[in-house]
């Protein structure tokens, strides 16, 4: 898990992604998405991976609680 904690203005790693990220030996592309909430962020990776991967994309719902939060990351090429 990758999580910023807003107390200490600081991005903390776990084990676990210390491990992943360590394994890693090739280039890696980076797509990064921000804004106010119900302003398409979800629908345009929507855009992205869903018609790259097995048409599984991030969760969108009607209110202002959030669905996608934090990093994510996958083992495959997109």
């Amino acid at each position: 898990m990758i999580q910023f904690d807003p107390v200490r203005k600081e991005y903390l790693v776990g084990k676990e992604a210390k491990e992943f990220l360590s394994r890693i030996s090739e280039p890696i592309g980076v797509i990064c998405v921000a804004g106010k909430y119900r302003t398409g962020k979800s629908f345009l990776l929507n855009r992205v991976i869903i018609n790259t991967r097995d048409q599984r994309g991030f969760g969108v719902g009607p209110t202002i609680n959030p669905c996608t939060k934090g990093l994510w990351c996958w083992t495959e090429l997109l």
